[in-house]
């Protein structure tokens, strides 16, 4: 199979593979990131543009690429997104007298994104979209890596 015929069956077989492969998941334990299943399709077709893989070893191949891609993920993402997080209940574990200083100090950091930076965070961290939703609505290519390229800024600002 080259790249052209995969990017033609992982269109076709998206929503089939994704549920089947959500529900293997889950028996696991792992969770399934669409973020990460939509990166390994871009991945192996990059590798498929190099060389070809045998039509009936395509679906296993996807899918261990993207069972290792989840671990990696897992295990060396140094964020872990959590929405259910309640910033207020960290800033009660501050003094009273130390809380503005940490606000000023957020808001210091977020003086050094432009605009565009601002809002992409903002979305990310607010609402419920996923990259790829956020991809297709800004038309920007690579958006997680820009996310993280985001984040490295705010740290770097420290």
């Amino acid at each position: 199979m080259n790249a052209t015929e995969f990017l033609n069956y992982s269109g076709e077989h998206y929503n089939e593979v994704k549920k089947k492969w959500s529900t293997r998941f889950k028996k696991q334990g792992i969770s399934f990131d669409e973020d990460i299943f939509q990166d390994t399709i871009i991945h192996i077709y990059n590798i498929l543009e190099k060389r070809e893989v045998e039509d009936t070893k395509i679906e296993n191949y996807w899918y261990q690429s993207f069972l290792i891609n989840t671990k990696r993920d897992n295990k060396y993402s140094r964020h872990k997104r959590d929405d259910d997080i309640d910033v207020y209940v960290y800033l009660d574990e501050f003094p009273v007298e130390d809380r503005g200083i940490l606000l000023s100090d957020i808001e210091d950091k977020l003086k050094s994104l432009n605009d565009i930076e601002k809002h992409l965070i903002y979305i990310y961290y607010l609402t419920d979209i996923t990259i790829k939703e956020l991809e297709e609505l800004t038309n920007i290519k690579d958006l997680r890596y820009k996310i993280r390229g985001i984040i490295k800024k705010i740290k770097k600002n420290s």
